[in-house]
């Protein structure tokens, strides 16, 4: 787990996905999310007494955020260009547009690692869409409000999305293995 804000989240999402996902009994389950969540207090700890820092740059569900989330214009204006600064994103990386026909091209029902990254994938997106809707920013049709919105996440939501990308490549590197396999089958 790194030291930033949305390294908390992802350590959240994946470790447990993974635990939820294992094939194990349920003492075992919840002796790994004690794990998890021990390290993340440990990660407080650490900042907060090691380091010096401690604390998300926004407040969580602030009366800002409430107000916003009850007005049904502003998510649907904040929800699409959510979307349409993640499609330049996945358009900027190539290796994105790799990743999604590969999920595609796989039956990810048969294989069970497949299932994981298919899930952390959605949640991965559906965290995205959570932390950007929970930005407080004002937006009241004010053009500079809207331009400084829209500025924040061309940069931030380019880096949060492309820094993901390398977990997914094993989507694209199953699809090699199996096309290898079946071509060593066919001689």
């Amino acid at each position: 787990m790194w030291f930033k804000d949305e390294g908390i989240f992802y350590f959240l999402i994946f470790g447990s996905l993974l635990i939820i996902m294992q094939k194990c009994e349920i003492k075992f389950k919840l002796l790994y999310l004690f794990g998890i969540i021990f390290l993340i207090f440990a990660q407080h700890y650490l900042q907060k007494n090691v380091i010096g820092i401690y604390g998300f740059s926004t407040e969580f569900l602030s009366q800002k955020v409430i107000n916003q989330i009850l007005d049904i214009k502003i998510i649907i204006y904040k929800a699409i260009l959510i979307t349409k600064h993640m499609l330049t994103a996945f358009l900027k990386y190539p290796l994105w547009i790799i990743i999604i026909f590969s999920l595609i091209f796989l039956k990810i029902y048969k294989q069970d690692y497949l299932k994981y990254l298919f899930y952390a994938l959605i949640l991965n997106f559906l965290f995205v869409f959570a932390i950007y809707l929970n930005d407080p920013s004002p937006i009241n049709n004010a053009s500079t409000d809207e331009l400084l919105y829209e500025f924040v996440l061309s940069v931030t939501l380019d880096r949060v999305i492309f820094q993901t990308s390398g977990f997914y490549i094993l989507l694209f590197l199953s699809i090699l293995n199996n096309t290898s396999l079946v071509s060593k089958k066919n001689n």
